[in-house]
């Protein structure tokens, strides 16, 4: 009598892969929740430039404006990248003064917001990706 044998890995790797894409996903938004907090406002335009994006997602996410400041800004973040079997996913912004904010310079004290917001959520980041 022959054993049959079935195997589902193709179909296990997908489900795998899907669940490691929602919880990249979910890190990202609670870090980008808490950058748009945490971020000082003047006119909204940094809060409101604060997105995410993962691999695998198929599409740059925008973020919620249509005009770019002065031609210099563009209206998206960029890709992540990582190899092959790498999901990545980042929090960011396109601002370009963003970096001042967040470091600050001679004349103006940092106000930092993404660092914080990445810092405030790192246990729960930990737990949901399996670490410790």
């Amino acid at each position: 009598m022959a054993t049959k044998v079935k195997w589902y890995g193709d179909k296990l790797i997908k489900e795998v892969e899907q669940k490691c894409t929602n919880n990249i996903k979910r890190a990202c938004f609670m870090v980008e929740t808490d950058a748009k907090r945490m971020c000082v406002v003047d006119t909204g335009r940094l809060r409101s430039s604060i997105c995410s994006n993962w691999t695998g997602s198929g599409q740059t996410r925008t973020a919620k404006w249509k005009k770019p400041l002065k031609g210099k800004d563009t209206t998206e973040i960029a890709e992540p990248r990582g190899k092959k079997d790498e999901i990545v996913g980042i929090v960011g912004t396109n601002v370009q003064y963003a970096v001042y904010v967040e470091y600050g310079t001679r004349k103006m004290s940092a106000k930092p917001y993404l660092r914080p917001a990445l810092e405030k959520n790192k246990g729960k980041i930990k737990q949901l990706l399996g670490g410790k």
